[in-house]
């Protein structure tokens, strides 16, 4: 599927297990460069990180509404690949073009970025 159909995969909602498998049984340096690939396009890097995206939903005493966070932890990508590059590809994207789970991604990676420079421990 890596090969033939390289875009049903890194589309697949559960992309994200499938690499860790995929990492863990067979070469991690084909998973990389299978990667590498994919993300050598803004395109390919939205997709990407659209697998990456996660919720946690909250709520206090009181609240009468649940809190959801969306975020991408960035130690989950680098497990794979360095995330300067792709935060290259990604940083002139025209998020107006983008459709909403599109633009989730990029304000999570976003988001996931400036905590770090922050110096803002990843608490998920």
């Amino acid at each position: 599927m890596s090969e033939n159909a390289p875009s049903e995969l890194l589309s697949n909602e559960h992309l994200v297990s499938f690499l860790y498998r995929w990492k863990r049984w067979g070469d991690e340096n084909k998973v990389i460069d299978w990667l590498k690939w994919q993300t050598q396009t803004s395109e390919g890097c939205l997709t990407l990180l659209k697998r990456f995206v996660s919720k946690s939903s909250s709520q206090a005493m009181g609240d009468y509404v649940v809190k959801i966070t969306t975020y991408i932890k960035l130690e989950s990508i680098e497990n794979f690949l360095e995330i300067a590059p792709i935060q290259e590809k990604v940083r002139d994207i025209d998020e107006d073009k983008l459709d909403s789970q599109a633009k989730e991604a990029l304000k999570a990676f976003h988001d996931a970025l400036e905590k770090r420079e922050k110096g803002i421990e990843e608490d998920w």
